[in-house]
């Protein structure tokens, strides 16, 4: 089944709420309404008594009774009865049954016309007579009844208008609430329908909510673009990395076709063995930093122990000068790739030594590999890890492809360590990595 659009789930959650708040408060209305009414009513049936006993009197032998009595509460009936149930004054409401019961506290009674009473009888001596006379009040229900269900009507007919025009103004407020959100998805929508990442969605003035995912969305698109940049980049770089060899293969070939004697072949044959060496090293250093900066095995080793296996391969070049008892927390094979790569790197440009040390801080190691080759200038510090980027401007002169600093920085990050570089032209490079300690 179909969902619903999430703007109609939210009105229609929003129309059901103020559905069953309006019932919810006509409820309660209606109840303390009914509540107060009928209370007001047995209220007024006791004052009206107590007031009306004073409008009794007795003289010459006969009671007497003051027609004033019958104005003090219209909605009153007051009858007076003798002590053995005889009306002696007033009229009791059409079908009460004059002959019901005494009670002298409030009592309540339904005639087969469902018209419902509410009764009370006070005992009364007159002054100067001996016979005492019963007091009756009669209130109707009914009449409270019929103002709450006239109330109940209007109410009915009341509250569908005010939920129609609770559900127009839901809607129209969900219209106002979702269109800067209909606005950020159409022009989304036109960004990724134009293929141009380039565009950005233009930024509320105000600082809500709608505004921080504007600003979450621009930058994802700006990382989007300097990703598809980079790839471009990368294909480029990939292209013309490969071009070379590769022309230098056809022309070999050619070549190959061309010489007829045994020694113009061999040596053709030899130029074609060296490009073609080429272009699968240049393979596996793509492949290798496009696959392989991954953490296999964190371990706990001796710092001095893994860096002097290089001084031991090469002692002459290689001087090494660290604290036999530090131990890091690391993957073996990656960091010994990233030393390898950065130890390389300095006899390629030109270092006669390359010198390791150590200088510990409070929270890290800070590992130091030093060279004295042909340095790097300090406006190309930061292009130093590109990918294909050489610091020798003759870029094929050896067979170097720019990808080993690459791999080194995203091997690094790996490790979740920092490295950073310090270099004076024809002096020295200083590579520093910061490594947590373990």
């Amino acid at each position: 089944m179909k969902r619903l659009p999430f703007k109609l789930q939210i009105t229609l959650w929003y129309s059901g709420f103020m559905i069953l708040f309006l019932a919810i408060t006509l409820t309660i209305i209606y109840t303390m309404s009914a509540t107060s009414m009928l209370s007001k009513t047995d209220e007024s049936l006791i004052n009206t008594l107590d007031k009306a006993q004073d409008y009794v009197t007795y003289r010459d032998g006969v009671f007497r009774y003051d027609e004033y009595m019958h104005r003090l509460d219209e909605s009153i009936a007051v009858v007076v009865y003798d002590q053995f149930g005889n009306v002696l004054y007033g009229e009791v409401p059409r079908l009460f049954p004059v002959d019901t019961p005494f009670s002298n506290i409030l009592a309540t009674i339904k005639l087969p016309n469902q018209n419902r009473y509410v009764y009370r009888d006070l005992d009364i001596e007159v002054a100067g007579a001996k016979q005492k006379l019963v007091l009756r009040g009669i209130a109707s229900y009914t009449r409270a009844s019929a103002t709450l269900n006239s109330f109940l009507f209007g109410s009915l007919i009341v509250a569908p208008i005010i939920i129609l025009l609770a559900i127009f103004g839901g809607w129209r407020l969900m219209k106002q609430i979702f269109k800067p959100i209909d606005y950020v998805r159409t022009t989304a929508q036109a960004i990724s329908d134009g293929d141009d990442l380039k565009l950005r969605i233009e930024t509320p003035e105000n600082n809500d909510e709608i505004a921080k995912l504007v600003l979450t969305l621009n930058h994802m698109l700006k990382r989007l673009d300097d990703a598809f940049e980079r790839e471009r980049e990368f294909s480029d770089d990939v292209s013309h990395e490969l071009r070379t060899p590769l022309s230098g293969m056809l022309l070999d070939i050619e070549l190959l076709q061309s010489k007829t004697t045994q020694a113009e072949q061999v040596h053709v044959l030899s130029r074609l063995h060296y490009h073609t060496t080429w272009m699968i090293e240049l393979i596996e250093s793509m492949s290798a930093l496009s696959n392989q900066v991954q953490i296999k095995k964190l371990e706990s080793v001796n710092l001095n122990q893994v860096v002097s296996n290089y001084a031991t391969m090469d002692g002459r070049r290689i001087q090494v000068d660290i604290d036999t008892n530090i131990m890091i927390k690391t993957d073996t094979l990656l960091f010994n790739r990233i030393l390898s790569n950065l130890i390389n790197n300095a006899f390629q440009y030109g270092a006669s030594k390359v010198m390791i040390a150590t200088e510990l801080a409070k929270d890290d190691v800070r590992l130091k590999i030093k060279d004295n080759g042909i340095g790097i200038d300090a406006d190309q510090l930061d292009n130093i890890w590109d990918r294909f980027y050489q610091v020798d401007a003759s870029r094929h002169d050896s067979k170097t492809f720019g990808l080993g600093l690459s791999f080194v920085k995203l091997a690094i990050m790996a490790l979740g360590w920092e490295i950073s570089v310090e270099s004076e032209p024809q002096k020295y490079t200083e590579f520093t990595i910061f490594i947590k300690k373990d």
